[in-house]
């Protein structure tokens, strides 16, 4: 019995330890997984852990969704003033598409009923994916002196990628 739990506490802190080094990329808060809006335009906003990284959103082209292309469709850097969060950790913002936001072009769209839907990512210049939220984390009164890792294991979305959906 005490060896099971000392290795299920083991998996448990790895998995802890495997989650907080993948969130070291950075994150995207704006747009959140599943949201829907009627416009083609979206904000895109989040933050990394450098400054001047260079931060890619990417919308899903091709006729079948889920199996087309990852298509570039803004590039945005962020900014070298950090704004400090929890435990002294140092964010930086970055914004794609400025007050407007970004329009996703009408080829990445799929009919969906009566609406239609697409994949979107965004990733920093190492390729890798920013994590996205399943929930818009404004109204749920999340901060940035929030623990990160808890904040992302309640909020976070865990797929490679965000579902918008315009009706």
């Amino acid at each position: 019995m005490y060896l099971f739990s000392m290795t299920r506490m083991q998996s448990c802190q790895l998995l802890a330890l495997a989650v907080a080094v993948a969130l070291s990329s950075g994150c995207c808060i704006s747009p959140y997984n599943n949201h829907c809006t009627s416009s083609s335009t979206r904000p895109f906003y989040g933050f990394t852990l450098k400054p001047g990284e260079t931060i890619r959103v990417q919308a899903q082209g091709g006729r079948n969704r889920g199996e087309g292309e990852w298509n570039t469709i803004a590039v945005t850097r962020t900014g070298s003033m950090p704004i400090p969060g929890f435990n002294g950790i140092n964010y930086y913002f970055w914004a794609a598409g400025g007050f407007g936001g970004v329009e996703i072009p009408e080829d990445c769209w799929h009919d969906l009923g009566d609406g239609s839907v697409t994949n979107v990512r965004c990733i920093d210049s190492t390729g890798r994916v920013l994590y996205s939220m399943e929930n818009d984390i404004g109204s749920l009164g999340v901060t940035l002196e929030d623990n990160p890792l808890d904040v992302w294991l309640e909020h976070g979305n865990r797929d490679n990628y965000m579902t918008l959906f315009r009706h």
